[in-house]
């Protein structure tokens, strides 16, 4: 008995909604039956009828009194994808445990692949669920064109025409001035905008609007909206509601698969809803069909966007079916292989680019593609006009449902370039090594920090330590302190200039004192090749040869005079040292001040060269320092300034030169003021001797058993006044006021830290000195020559 009546009701309620819509129910292409509580058809709609005649003829009648769970319940049986998630969602749903249960399903026959989007509502008025399906293959085909890669027009078709039917039926089924179809474009800012809208004469304007303080906003929750009288009262603000005279409202949410809401569809009438129930179920069975459109128009909307981004892409991106077919084909692969869209789409991509894959090669790389996701390789492809191109390629599959392979996207970018440049660079490190391998001398890759980064040795040299303990360490780590020092601002200089530095200096080795020469050059960046050479056979050779001969450009018993150039216009002084080098100088340059100043006390030039920009910076006080730490002639330049040179000669200048000057003009101020200088020492000093140490201040030089002892100007200055005091105790601060300043008193460390120095250098051993003693507490002394 209870069943005839769910029977009788539904007919009626279908039958009332099918008398107030008439052609357009008619017209609807949903699917829809109404269940009893048990889960009996008790009534379907006419595309219901069309459906169940055409998937299965055999069949007689549309499905009325079959029992829609136990066919869920056989499909499960039979192992139908999805089909148990359906009859777990339609118990729900009769159970009124849920009031709506929303999916989409995959629906397969031997001849196609068909997806549709499934719909129940619980019944307000009766026990029971109204059923709705839609087919939505045609939306699915989309969005597998755009894995794809395909393109699309968007017609809007349904929009134009369905949905403002749909609302205007709506309107005429509940018999209401209003009906209404919105869509939400913007959830954090409460914003939706009105697609169709029936307003009893005609379709008003679809426009964008705000849903705060409206009745809909409660939508936003998921919640179905009933204000059955009053409603104008309890909105005042609501203008449409004011314009319209409404006194009753109501909506219910539209919701996609996941839950999320996608708008609402609702009615406004000026006069109170008297059956609610009624009014909320001929509101769902009327939104049925436009869930699934209006996810339609949002997947057309990113399809087209993406399409367009796609399309647009900067790398070839090139879409095959799981047969290698040619589905997709953008702009830039047009412009990357040369052949148009129309020519490539629809044939075998192997035949186009004539990748040189083998069969196994591709056999590997759809194996990868589908295990791992994605397949990123290089490869050897062809343009249309036969030219090779390297191609850098990352390559996904595009699966269906089942997950099984249905196509491959492919986004590729001509490496050409870098694989010509790559080749190249191997070439040119090739012809490096062999250069390098024939080179006789020690090759240190350093950084500016000092660090040693490579090493390469040479057939007769071997470094100071085994490359072992020098690696991975720095220059100051592993040389002596004077040494290091030099080394150092050797680089610095180097990488500052980009000029090649060459620095000399003597290391223990071998029991004896072996001296090296340096040649810094500039690698690019922060990192320098230091090439060494062992020089101490032909520095030997030169002083045999030369002995005390005294003459043009000669000074240090032999080795060329050293000029220190201190020019704040780099090119100014690469012109100075070019001129000077010619002239057979050794040159020192720079345009730092504190580093002039470090190569006055560590070099020891013998002429120093200042621009005169460099001479009267007053905060510098370049010149009082040059004078403290050294008694070499000093030459200003400048540019033909009359009173400054006047102003540099009264400081104390040793000569001015103007600016412009010839090559011969600088060389010949230069020998002059080193002719001056070392006659001034011959006269004024003669050798002093203790035993095997021989000072001879002449020329600054100083040897230990015939040998020369190449020491630092502070180190000679230590030596020379110990010497100059033979005999006598100097005591700490003496020595340090005499040799530092008055800027170091009472900082001993620094003293004994260079007469640890100074003896190593001299061969003097610290508990039994010879030349150098120490006076505990007190000082050091030298004894009497």
């Amino acid at each position: 008995m209870v069943k005839e009546l769910d029977v009788i009701r539904a007919e009626q309620l279908l039958r009332q909604a099918e008398t107030a819509s008439g052609a357009f129910l008619d017209a609807l292409t949903d699917e829809i039956a109404i269940l009893d509580s048990a889960g009996t058809i008790i009534a379907v709609n006419e595309a219901w009828k069309r459906f169940a005649r055409n998937e299965n003829p055999a069949v007689e009648g549309p499905g009325v009194g079959l029992n829609y769970l136990d066919v869920c319940e056989r499909a499960v049986a039979d192992g139908v994808e999805d089909s148990r998630k359906v009859l777990d969602g339609l118990r729900s749903v009769l159970r009124k445990a849920t009031s709506q249960f929303v999916m989409e399903y995959e629906f397969v026959t031997p001849s196609e692949r068909r997806w549709f989007h499934l719909t129940a509502t619980g019944l307000s008025q009766m026990p029971g669920a109204l059923v709705a399906h839609r087919d939505i293959t045609g939306a699915r085909k989309v969005e597998e064109a755009l894995r794809l890669g395909g393109q699309f027009d968007v017609t809007g078709q349904v929009f134009e025409s369905f949905l403002p039917a749909l609302v205007k039926n709506l309107a005429a089924a509940l018999n209401v001035k209003i009906a209404f179809l919105s869509e939400l474009v913007d959830l954090p800012n409460r914003r939706a905008r009105m697609i169709a809208t029936w307003e009893g004469t005609g379709f008003g304007d679809t426009r964008e609007y705000r849903l705060e303080g409206k009745p809909a906003e409660q939508i936003l929750a998921g919640k179905t909206c009933v204000f059955a009288s009053g409603v104008r009262k309890l909105f005042p603000d609501d203008q449409v509601l004011a314009r319209v005279e409404g006194e009753s409202y109501m909506a219910v949410p539209l919701l996609d698969s996941s839950g999320q809401v996608l708008g609402h569809l609702g009615i406004v009438d000026t006069k109170p809803i008297e059956d609610v129930s009624f009014a909320e179920t001929t509101l769902r069975v009327f939104a049925a069909p436009v869930v699934p459109e209006l996810e339609r128009r949002r997947i057309e909307r990113r399809l087209a966007e993406q399409s367009r981004l796609i399309y647009s892409a900067p790398d070839a991106i090139v879409g095959t079916d799981d047969h290698f077919t040619i589905t997709y084909w953008n702009r830039a692969a047009e412009n990357t292989y040369g052949w148009r869209g129309e020519e490539v789409l629809g044939r075998d991509i192997r035949e186009v680019l004539r990748t040189e894959f083998t069969d196994e090669d591709r056999r590997q790389a759809v194996q990868t593609v589908m295990e791992a996701g994605e397949y990123r390789g290089e490869v050897v492809q062809y343009r249309k006009d036969g030219t090779a191109i390297n191609i850098g390629a990352t390559t996904m599959p595009i699966r269906n449902g089942a997950g099984g392979l249905i196509g491959l996207v492919s986004i590729n970018r001509d490496i050409s370039e870098r694989v010509l440049a790559e080749q190249r660079l191997r070439d040119a490190e090739a012809k490096t090594r062999a250069i390098v391998e024939a080179i006789p001398d020690m090759l240190f890759t350093v950084d500016a920090r000092g660090k040693f980064l490579s090493f390469t040795p040479s057939k007769d040299l071997r470094p100071f330590v085994p490359p072992s303990e020098f690696l991975g360490k720095t220059v100051e780590e592993i040389m002596p302190p004077d040494v290091a020092a030099l080394v150092m601002r050797g680089i610095g200089t180097c990488l500052r200039s980009g000029l090649t530095e060459t620095v000399e200096y003597q290391l223990p080795l071998d029991g004896e004192i072996r001296e090296f020469e340096a040649r810094i050059v500039a690698l690019g960046g922060d990192e320098v090749l230091a090439i060494v050479r062992d020089s101490t056979a032909e520095k030997r050779q030169a002083r045999a040869s030369q002995g005390r001969q005294t003459g043009p450009a000669v000074t240090r018993s032999g080795e060329k005079p050293c000029v220190l150039a201190v020019e704040r216009d780099i090119r100014a002084l690469r012109l100075v040292r070019r001129v000077l080098e010619n002239a057979g100088k050794n040159v020192l340059m720079t345009s730092d001040v504190d580093e002039a100043l470090d190569f006055v006390e560590m070099e020891r030039p013998d002429v120093v060269l200042l621009d005169l920009a460099v001479f009267e910076d007053e905060e510098a006080n370049v010149f009082s320092e040059l004078r403290r730490l050294s008694d070499a002639p000093v030459l200003v330049l400048g540019a033909g300034e009359v009173e400054g040179g006047v102003r540099a000669l009264r400081a104390g200048a040793d000569d001015y030169i103007t600016r412009p000057f010839s090559a011969a003009e600088l060389d010949a101020r230069v020998e002059l003021a080193l002719r001056h200088h070392r006659s001034g020492r011959l006269v004024s000093a003669t050798p002093m001797e203790f035993g095997e140490l021989v000072i001879n201040p002449a020329d600054r030089m100083v040897t230990v058993s015939g040998e020369r002892v190449a020491l630092t100007l502070t180190e000679y200055k230590l030596l020379l006044e110990l010497a100059d005091a033979a005999g006598r105790v100097m005591t700490h601060d003496e020595i340090l006021d005499r040799v530092w300043g008055p800027g170091y008193a009472g900082q001993y460390e620094v003293l004994r830290t260079f007469v640890r120095t100074l003896r190593q250098k001299l061969g003097d051993d610290a508990r039994q000195p010879r030349f150098l003693l120490s006076e505990r507490g007190v000082g050091y002394r030298m004894g009497k020559g």
